[in-house]
């Protein structure tokens, strides 16, 4: 019984870490730091990029080439940290999806940049990171007659 229940808890290991060998992400690089007038103007700062970035979002996958790309937004915005602190993380995804020679597959792959702004007063500091994860594979859709 204890073999068993190490041999469960190895594989429950190495099926839960190999995702995290398929992917990649680069150390945050600092932005550089803004001085707005005031705390309200660094805030509304953020509400724009809030909205620039929510802009770029694709409503669905678009043609290019052979495949389909699509812009993703994660966020919930701006949110408002304690007295005259805010905060604005958002992830920005390319989602890529391309036939393999022969079309019996799909390659799929996605890479990211992470943003993350704050407000202290009318400061403006964060940081920003891209990450990838590596390509994978699924079965091409049957063709439709």
């Amino acid at each position: 019984m204890r073999r068993w229940i190490s041999f469960f808890a190895l594989s429950c290991s190495f099926v839960i870490a190999s995702p995290a060998l398929a992917d990649g992400e680069m150390p945050p690089l600092p932005l550089l730091p803004r001085t707005f007038k005031s705390f309200a103007e660094c805030r509304a700062f953020l509400d724009a990029a809030y909205k620039e970035d929510r802009g770029r979002a694709d409503t669905a996958p678009r043609k290019t080439g052979n495949g389909t790309t699509q812009t993703l937004i994660q966020s919930e915005g701006p949110k408002t940290t304690g007295p005259e602190q805010a905060a604005y993380d958002v992830t920005e995804g390319w989602a890529n999806r391309t036939p393999t020679p022969g079309g019996k597959q799909i390659m799929t792959n996605y890479s990211y940049k992470r943003t993350q702004e704050r407000c202290d007063g009318p400061r403006l500091t964060g940081e920003t990171s891209t990450g990838y994860s590596l390509e994978g594979y699924e079965p091409a859709p049957a063709p439709q007659n």
